[in-house]
């Protein structure tokens, strides 16, 4: 099979432009292991609604995985935002809901996308309501749907 890449632009403070590529590892069929986030995030932070290179929060995060692949992010207010690389879908009795901006998530152009074709819809989502799931996804543009397994 041929090789799958990620490429990403970055776009400097002087005007220039850049590139970064890799080979990215093929994904398996195993559910992605996620934790809810020890703390909440405050939702005003400017960027948690674009996508730059200030990765701190995420970063911060994901330091306190224990075991996790990746962490589930929630505002103040204990709704659920988003992973630290991915938006999150959850599937309630056959519907498939994932948080609105306004709890503090990058609009995602997969996200986006899937909103668009009508596959899903915006819809607050507690942490209380996470758990009750019936399944989790975590959707990025990159590795389009992963089943996300909720671990304690």
């Amino acid at each position: 099979t041929a090789d799958r890449y990620r490429v990403r632009l970055l776009l400097g403070k002087d005007g220039e432009f850049k590139y970064e590529s890799g080979i990215m590892q093929a994904a398996d069929d195993q559910p992605v292991a996620v934790k809810p986030a020890k703390t909440s995030v405050d939702e005003s932070n400017i960027f948690l609604y674009h996508k730059t290179t200030e990765r701190t929060i995420y970063e911060n995060a994901l330091k306190k995985a224990q075991g996790a692949e990746d962490i589930i992010l929630y505002n103040s207010r204990g709704e659920i935002r988003e992973s630290t690389i991915a938006n999150v879908v959850v599937n309630q009795n056959g519907n498939l809901f994932t948080p609105p901006v306004t709890c503090g998530l990058l609009n995602g152009t997969f996200r986006k996308y899937l909103m668009e074709k009508g596959k899903i819809t915006e819809k607050t989502i507690t942490l209380e309501q996470l758990k009750n799931s019936t399944e989790i996804y975590l959707i990025n543009s990159v590795r389009k749907w992963r089943k996300a397994l909720l671990i304690d």
